[in-house]
């Protein structure tokens, strides 16, 4: 272990990094760089930490109120280590910007009850279960992809939070498969705020209970918040192809694009609103999911100043609110809505091929 009790600063540059890494003809393991009782901000700029192993191995471990400043690094697992590559414990709020973070069990294990801590800049991939796992506090995410995670017998490949709340803002969540709900982002208790982020290409396989589904994002007795995001090409069987929000809590859908999700068995391939939450999905696109309706609904929905248009079973089945997709009136551009203002047109989207969802000039 490189232990370290006060300060270390260990500042390289872009093209001359520095090299944290085992010695190969040792026989003990190298499990990392521990920082304990370290508050001083201690910097790691433009390191490489590699080679850590063993089930203790994490490459950084905060422990007891040890805040570094880690920046511009590229931290690299094996299959070898069982402990995440950052771990963050008692306290501690290390800063994490810039840094491209591969490999191993979790990129960011975060488990501090830390005020305000922000991750930001960084690449996550490759990891074996949660990209960033994260029990405790209040943890926001701004400018961050984590993309390409594979978690066997674990929820939320990409992002697992559990209590209290997580923020992402500016974020891509992409092509994350989970064998457990929530491919890309699965959020138990607490409120999840997302912010601005595109979630694509994840993949849920629930064959463990619960089965509650979730290809993009699942919200599992918590309470979730989306906007001026954009979900597509997501997968998940049994339901919720781009999102499942499961029991108790409450959805807020505002100014998304929910399009080209899928499901084989039927539960709502954009979204699976299972045992009773509120939801309210307003300014949004739900639209060409297949395999499914647009919206599966078991609690109680409001949508409105939205457009529904080519999901492969309809728009809403389920719980529909009265009134819904009866058009019997017009909106200020004189197109038919409905008494919530819905529209039921093509959205007429820049070019879905190359995933671009802006709107054409023409588009209703």
């Amino acid at each position: 272990i490189f232990t370290v009790n006060g300060f270390l600063e260990a500042v390289g540059t872009a093209s001359d990094s520095i090299h944290f890494a085992p010695d190969t003809s040792a026989s003990l393991l190298w499990v990392g760089l521990w920082f304990d009782n370290a508050p001083d901000n201690s910097h790691l700029d433009y390191c490489s930490i590699s080679g850590v192993g063993g089930l203790l191995g994490s490459h950084i471990r905060c422990m007891n109120n040890s805040d570094p400043v880690v920046s511009h690094c590229r931290i690299t697992g094996t299959t070898e280590t069982s402990s995440p590559n950052i771990y963050v414990l008692s306290n501690s709020n290390p800063s994490i910007s810039d840094c491209v973070i591969m490999g191993g069990v979790n990129g960011i294990y975060w488990s501090s009850v830390a005020s305000n801590p922000t991750i930001s800049g960084c690449t996550i991939s490759n990891c074996t279960q949660s990209a960033v796992l994260k029990e405790y506090g209040h943890l926001t995410l701004t400018d961050c992809t984590i993309s390409d995670n594979f978690s066997y017998d674990r929820r939320g490949a990409g992002i697992r939070s559990t209590y209290q709340n997580l923020t992402l803002i500016n974020c891509t969540i992409s092509n994350n498969t989970s064998y457990g709900a929530g491919g890309g982002i699965y959020c138990r208790l607490g409120s999840h705020t997302l912010i601005n982020c595109t979630i694509n290409g994840n993949t849920s396989w629930c064959n463990l209970a619960p089965i509650i589904g979730g290809g993009g994002v699942c919200f599992d007795d918590a309470n979730g918040s989306l906007s001026y995001c954009t979900l597509y090409d997501n997968f998940s069987d049994p339901g919720g192809g781009a999102i499942t929000i499961n029991g108790t809590g409450s959805l807020t859908i505002d100014h998304c694009t929910i399009n080209g999700n899928d499901t084989w068995t039927g539960e709502g391939s954009g979204m699976w609103l299972r045992g009773g939450p509120i939801t309210d999905v307003a300014n949004s696109i739900i639209s060409y999911n297949t395999g499914s309706y647009g919206i599966q609904n078991q609690g109680t929905l409001t949508a409105e100043y939205s457009n529904f248009y080519g999901n492969e079973s309809g728009a809403i089945a389920g719980n529909v609110p009265a009134g819904f997709g009866v058009l019997d009136r017009v909106n200020y551009n004189s197109d038919s809505c409905d008494c919530y203002y819905n529209i039921f047109m093509d959205p007429m989207f820049v070019d879905t091929t190359n995933f671009n969802f802006h709107l054409l000039a023409g588009s209703p």
